[in-house]
């Protein structure tokens, strides 16, 4: 590693610091003219709207009224999309980065000029780091370049670096935990308590769907645990719970589905039973019909993701699968001789707008049934339990 790629540590009193060079993917920064282009389109759209009203708009107190009220509205509602935008994109094109430990937390300060923006992670909720190696069948990569994450007790992950050179990922990944240990060990004879460099374990990982690795470690943050059980072991999958079943992107839509409800149960339907609404009836409890029927599957969907649980039983010429959710239990058992492989796979989704993937565990030959076990569990912890299986039982190894 040369001197302009190498981080160098600044360490003060109650701190330590370094700031990052820049050595990132140039095609990180595509997003940042996409947005820039975004923001110009829209202030132009704003602009020449108000323009145009106010030349085309005799100079009358009503029509006054108007190019305020439309002017107004564009301020209102364009202005604050295009300072976060612009924000965004001068910080990913033109920003550097510094990182900063300190008592509490583990914070990212990316800055340019005046502008700035902060990722934190508190050291309480620190459980180690993962560094994800975007190479893969899908992404068709072959770059020197990965991310850099946080990783929570609870499994969340904080994003502390996209993209940047494998040389400087993998010298934080080594060096992170010492200086953590290092900075919370000055406030340990204040109560604080001092985190451990060996409590920080690092893992690898690859955000390539179809990229199914070899994993020996437990994933940091994973509730699954694996127990000896006579001369076989036994796989604990404990219920997930909502919060850690529902990413942030699902809960804002199921947030903004129950709210569509709310307004369908507080205002149309007293609306139909008073014969307010105009056209049709049979048309509007039909769509009131239809809305609520979506709005209860998508809740009844979520609520299964946060039960389900269940078994996985490895013994010495038999292996068998139990799992329990909202929409019964799901019990199956193979005898060793039976087994070709246990993999993981990846089933694709495609619509118009957006690509989805689900993992799960397939033993082969496979049932009638066909059943994707344990589906609601990501990709690193699927893979640690089949390597678990593989292992114990002789078979293949599961890079695929």
């Amino acid at each position: 590693m040369d001197v302009s790629s190498e981080v160098i540590w600044l360490d003060r009193e109650g701190y330590s610091q370094c700031d990052i060079p820049k050595l990132c993917f140039s095609l990180v920064k595509v997003p940042a003219f996409i947005g820039l282009a975004f923001a110009f389109l829209l202030a132009v759209v704003a602009f020449g709207t108000v323009s145009a009203l106010y030349v085309m708009l005799p100079e009358e107190s009503a029509d006054i009224t108007i190019f305020v009220l439309v002017g107004g509205f564009f301020a209102v509602s364009f202005f604050p999309i295009i300072a976060f935008v612009l924000w965004k994109s001068l910080l990913i094109l033109f920003g550097s980065k510094r990182l900063v430990i300190d008592e509490r937390s583990l914070r990212v300060i990316t800055r340019f000029g005046p502008i700035w923006s902060t990722v934190k992670c508190r050291l309480s909720k620190l459980g180690g780091f993962r560094i994800e190696d975007p190479q893969g069948q899908r992404s068709q990569l072959a770059i020197e370049y990965s991310n850099l994450m946080a990783v929570q007790h609870d499994g969340r992950t904080v994003p502390l670096l996209r993209m940047f050179a494998n040389e400087i990922v993998g010298q934080l990944v080594d060096e992170l935990p010492q200086k953590i240990e290092q900075v919370t060990g000055e406030f340990a004879s204040l109560g604080s308590r001092a985190i451990q460099a060996e409590d920080l374990t690092a893992e690898l990982s690859a955000p390539d769907p179809f990229r199914i690795q070899e994993r020996s470690e437990k994933p940091i943050g994973s509730g699954v645990s694996i127990e000896a059980e006579g001369r076989g072991q036994l796989i604990k999958i404990p219920a997930l719970g909502l919060r850690k079943s529902t990413s942030r992107v699902s809960a804002f839509v199921c947030l903004g589905f129950l709210l569509c409800e709310l307004f369908v149960l507080v205002l149309l339907v007293p609306a139909l039973l008073a014969g307010k609404v105009g056209g049709q009836p049979a048309a509007g409890w039909f769509m009131v019909a239809v809305f609520t029927l979506v709005v209860v599957g998508m809740l009844l969907y979520r609520v299964d993701a946060a039960i389900q649980h269940g078994t996985i039983r490895i013994g010495r010429d038999s292996l068998s699968f139990r799992e329990n959710g909202l929409f019964g239990k799901h019990h199956e058992e193979w005898k060793r001789e039976e087994i070709q492989a246990v993999r993981v796979e990846v089933e694709e989704y495609r619509t118009s707008e957006s690509v989805s993937f689900d993992h799960f565990i397939r033993v082969e030959p496979a049932s009638e049934s066909e059943r994707q076990w344990f589906s609601h569990l990501s990709k690193n912890e699927l893979e640690w339990m089949v390597t678990s299986i593989q292992q114990h039982l002789g078979l293949d190894d599961v890079e695929q």
